[in-house]
């Protein structure tokens, strides 16, 4: 377990793609966590982080673009695995 508290509260303060509903930063919180995810990956030798996000499944935080964003910002464009989304 890792305290990301005072990190966890900096964003919250100052969120760089602002407030989703009810001062809910989702975009910056996941690059936060995944900012820290990749670090620890790197520490252990791992080769990949798996999330289980899923396109689609929630209306903002889960858009494809959004999804890049997170990628993106959190350095973890090659690395982050999530499940495929159901097909209809």
């Amino acid at each position: 377990m890792i305290d990301i508290s005072e990190d966890f509260f900096r964003v919250l303060q100052n969120p760089r793609h602002g407030y989703g509903k009810n001062f809910n930063p989702c975009i910056d919180c996941k690059i936060l966590l995944f900012s820290r995810a990749k670090e620890i990956m790197l520490a252990e030798q791992a080769a990949f982080l798996v999330t289980g996000e899923v396109l689609g499944q929630r209306p903002m935080s889960q858009r494809r673009d959004t999804l890049r964003v997170v990628e993106r910002d959190s350095g973890t464009d090659d690395i982050l695995l999530r499940p495929s989304p159901p097909r209809a």
